[in-house]
């Protein structure tokens, strides 16, 4: 199954102040939710370590289901 055709929700993870986020793919678009709701800049910055690490297992786990290698770039802000 090609990774655009697949629909997946990652489970929550909690990265810090308060927070946690998951990934769900639809469409071949990769979004993040939040809750209880979306960090400030601040806060992102102090969990961005956990929130790479939470996107890096939904995309392992994106590439499991799909037997494709996935590949995630970040812009610089």
């Amino acid at each position: 199954m090609r990774a655009a055709d697949l629909r997946l929700n990652g489970d929550w993870h909690r990265v810090g102040a308060g927070l946690a986020v998951r990934f769900a793919m639809a469409e071949g678009r990769i979004d993040a939710e939040w809750r209880p709701r979306q960090p400030t800049r601040r806060e992102f910055r102090r969990v961005l370590d956990r929130y790479r690490d939470a996107r890096n297992v939904f995309l392992c786990e994106l590439a499991q289901r799909t037997g494709e290698a996935v590949m995630c770039m970040e812009a610089p802000e």
